[in-house]
């Protein structure tokens, strides 16, 4: 059995599918319990999946993992539909629409596969479930921007076209509204604009004797900024933490910074587990001490 999560660093995730895939291809019974990064171009062929319902586009995803080879024999698909207290989605409103709208399309195709042209994940059950999917989330797709950013609520899809707030700004404080043919805050924009909204801090973690080997590299090393090999090795020993877990992390003494103000975190031993990643609370025993 074997588990894979973004909490675990990019190195244990490649350690981990190495066994999985070599189990694989022995036909050795094989579980592997993951997140949603499982659905992102992880190149492995199971039996069978099963999926918590989600949209149908993740579904189509997961089902890329099953008899993904082309086996004679077919891949099956289980999907899931959980109670609504045994799975919480407060925190992921995309996941969460596409398991509400999800349904509506399974329920069409099993009455009607032909209006599907017998293909679940075809072009046209792909057009309708996306149609039902943002027109759910029409109010969101002017991309709002709180006044915390730029100092007025708008949306990005205003600033980018009438920019209607910023010009009745302009005119209440010159008298006149700007005379000019492009009135777009495209600096404004692209300074709000966030392609991934994660407010995440990169970690470096103590995963495996190569993983405690670089922390203490890194807090031996006489200009971090100058490092840019040790900065790259970093990358696949780091896990991405959200602001609630990092504060959880500080307030448990569990991150140490490496230089004052380089923002670079490392994390503790006892908080890396070799099972699941890393975790807010103390998973083993201390393996070393940071000198620094």
């Amino acid at each position: 059995m074997f588990y894979l999560s973004t909490n675990q660093c990019p190195a244990h995730r490649k350690q981990e599918l190495a066994k999985i895939r070599l189990r694989l291809t022995q036909a050795a019974p094989t579980l592997c319990i993951s997140t949603q990064l499982i659905e992102a171009g992880v190149d492995v062929d199971f039996g069978a999946v099963i999926r918590f319902m989600a949209g149908i586009d993740s579904i189509a995803q997961a089902a890329g993992r099953c008899n993904r080879n082309g086996r004679p024999e077919p891949g099956l698909v289980h999907i899931v539909n959980p109670r609504p207290e045994d799975e919480r989605l407060d925190m992921l409103p995309d996941i969460a629409t596409g398991r509400d709208i999800a349904p509506r399309i399974l329920d069409d195709y099993r009455n009607d596969p032909a209006s599907y042209a017998n293909n679940l994940f075809g072009p046209q059950a792909m057009s309708e479930y996306f149609q039902y999917y943002f027109f759910q989330r029409k109010d969101e797709m002017a991309y709002k921007i709180s006044a915390e950013k730029i100092g007025h609520a708008d949306t990005l899809l205003n600033l980018l076209s009438k920019n209607e707030i910023s010009v009745a700004d302009c005119s209440r404080k010159f008298g006149t509204a700007p005379q000019r043919m492009l009135n777009q805050s495209f600096m404004t924009a692209a300074k709000a604009f966030k392609a991934i909204d994660a407010p995440t801090q990169g970690v470096v973690v103590p995963f495996g004797k190569a993983g405690r080997d670089l922390i203490g590299r890194l807090h031996g090393s006489f200009d971090i900024e100058l490092e840019f090999d040790l900065m790259r090795e970093a990358q696949q020993y780091t896990v991405n933490v959200f602001p609630g877990v990092l504060k959880k992390l500080r307030d448990a003494e569990a991150v140490k910074e490496v230089k004052p103000e380089t923002r670079i975190l490392t994390l503790d031993s006892r908080y890396y587990s070799l099972l699941f990643g890393l975790s807010t609370e103390p998973v083993s025993e201390m393996e070393m001490l940071y000198v620094g």
